[in-house]
């Protein structure tokens, strides 16, 4: 039986909300990987619309380097072709909006959604 088929994802992003998906992984007791692939994939179920929402306006002066499916990345890649951005941008995107509020996840009868909200822009 062997391992799936992962590929490494390098993601440039602001020293705080590096601190803050660490810490957020460590609370949930998984890795950032795990944690991100499950972002990820609550996304890709709300097809959420990330248009609108801007990338992070801070020094990109920290890194998470992660491994996701190689099945999760080509379910993504068309999205992220569509919206004419790298995946490590839509991934940022998606968790920059988390930081700053303007993407929520909420629970709803035992199933997590992501929210956008264009409003707060």
């Amino acid at each position: 039986m062997g391992y799936p088929v992962t590929r490494v994802t390098s993601i440039r992003v602001p020293v705080v909300l590096a601190v803050e998906i660490r810490a957020a992984a460590r609370s949930w007791q998984t890795s950032v990987s795990a944690l991100l692939a499950w972002i990820l994939n609550i996304a890709l179920a709300d097809r959420l619309d990330l248009s609108g929402l801007p990338d992070a306006r801070e020094p990109l002066d920290d890194k998470l380097d992660v491994r996701l499916s190689e099945e999760l990345v080509r379910r993504i890649e068309p999205v992220c072709k569509g919206l004419k951005i790298p995946l490590s941008v839509y991934i940022r995107t998606i968790l920059y909006g988390g930081y700053t509020g303007q993407v929520t996840l909420k629970q709803a009868g035992g199933r997590y959604t992501l929210v956008a909200n264009h409003e707060q822009n």
